[in-house]
């Protein structure tokens, strides 16, 4: 079989690790893997099979979203008429591959590379994240949980595999393990607050049992929480992963400095929140550039009016008007103790992820701590650390060029060069976007 051999050359490696720029860097791409990162200088493009010219561009490593939900419809959240929305559709019968195709091409287009899929229809993102593997459809790599473990009537239930004192969870995790779940999703959660009502939670103990047996096959586990008190419970009965910040109230130096101790990822979801009021405060934000790129015109308006109509007379939004900022608050506290943030927006839009790199700045982080969590953070939370989230040889080569520098400028990552995926340059003028259907493209 033929090598793929493609030089990125000439660029300035942005390494949020290290905290440093490299500038005349070129990097050597093999079957869609970079292979060796060598000076400029003694790259010779002539020995390439393809060569990008990266010449007065920032090379960053593709964006990873660690929290998505894929949905083809518009998101429904909670409030006063109905506070626990469906999460996912009931049955596979009516997905839409297609649909679901370019909704996920929001993301690339935005240069998000990885997502990750963190609870929906099992048969139905299993498809879609097959479609994308097999090369069906161009998408971003799909990482997926598919059903996630719920008690009866609890958080997530209506796309859960229910969980009770009397379920054979050999048998349970057993099963779905054969589905193939990239980590796997365990929500923990009570509710018991803002318009959300009592809900069942699991017990300490089957939490912990659960956690055991989905180890013993070798699947990371994350955890849905939202207080203190059960994110330190999850993290006890041996969570990998939390798919939240702690966003019910400020959290304790202690549990920061133990969640970064054991070097268990937070997942940022910042934007799901703060997009509630914000239809309800600033709904032009949805004729912003990449919106007007990703969204219809005539969502675009529905959201301008009806959604942000019903916003305004939202307790749930009013909550999350109160609750964002401590969640910020606590994320800080977390990057500022050494722990590991990863990026998610618990959305299902590319453009959203932007604005949760906006809100991460809003919370105080400095430019370095928000591309490290946009990148090897949100590898470790989907379990890819070492191939995704970094330029360093071994790692896929999923890059993303813009002409101005992002640590200097965060906003420097709404105005991209080019989203490179597997080594090959994403035409995004083929991007199946209302940005690329006004010039005729399809």
């Amino acid at each position: 079989m033929t090598t793929t051999r493609t030089l990125l050359h000439n660029v300035t490696l942005v390494d949020s690790l290290a905290r440093a720029l490299k500038p005349h860097r070129s990097l050597i791409i093999e079957d869609g893997r970079i292979k060796e990162d060598i000076h400029a200088a003694s790259a010779h493009p002539a020995e390439f099979s393809g060569v990008i010219d990266g010449s007065g561009q920032y090379a960053v490593p593709g964006f990873i979203d660690a929290h998505i939900h894929l949905r083809t419809s518009p998101h429904e959240g909670p409030s006063d008429m109905r506070p626990t929305p469906r999460l996912a559709p009931e049955d596979a019968s009516s997905v839409d591959l297609d649909s679901y195709e370019q909704r996920a091409q929001t993301f690339l287009f935005c240069g998000v590379t990885s997502v990750y899929d963190a609870g929906n229809n099992s048969e139905a993102i299993r498809g879609v994240r097959a479609a994308e593997r097999a090369g069906t459809i161009l998408a971003p790599r799909i990482f997926c949980t598919g059903n996630l473990f719920s008690p009866p009537g609890g958080h997530g239930s209506t796309a859960g595999i229910h969980i009770s004192e009397e379920t054979d969870i050999k048998a349970a995790v057993a099963a779905h393990a054969a589905l193939g779940p990239d980590l796997v999703k365990v929500t923990y959660d009570e509710h018991n607050w803002g318009v959300r009502p009592l809900v069942p939670f699991l017990s300490p103990q089957t939490l912990t049992r659960l956690i055991n047996e989905i180890h013993e096959h070798g699947l990371k586990v994350t955890v849905h929480v939202s207080n203190e008190l059960r994110a330190r419970e999850a993290v006890d009965a041996g969570a990998d992963i939390l798919a939240h910040p702690v966003i019910q109230s400020p959290m304790t130096p202690g549990f920061a400095e133990l969640l970064a101790t054991k070097r268990i990822p937070v997942v940022s979801t910042l934007a799901i929140g703060d997009r509630y009021f914000r239809l309800a405060d600033d709904p032009d934000f949805v004729d912003l550039p990449l919106y007007r790129a990703c969204e219809s015109e005539a969502e675009r308006e529905r959201l301008r009016t009806t959604e942000s109509d019903f916003q305004k007379g939202n307790r749930w939004a009013d909550w999350m008007r109160v609750m964002t900022p401590i969640a910020q608050a606590n994320i800080r506290m977390l990057v500022e103790a050494g722990g590991i943030l990863a990026t998610g927006t618990d959305q299902s839009f590319g453009p959203d992820y932007l604005r949760e790199l906006e809100l991460l700045s809003a919370a105080g982080l400095d430019n370095w701590d928000i591309l490290r969590a946009a990148s090897s953070g949100a590898a470790a939370a989907i379990d890819q650390a070492g191939l995704l989230g970094s330029l360093d040889p071994g790692s896929l080569a999923d890059i993303v060029l813009t002409e101005d520098n992002p640590h200097e400028d965060l906003t420097a990552l709404s105005r991209l060069s080019d989203v490179i995926k597997n080594g090959a340059v994403v035409d995004r003028s083929t991007l199946r976007l209302p940005a690329n259907e006004s010039v005729g493209r399809k």
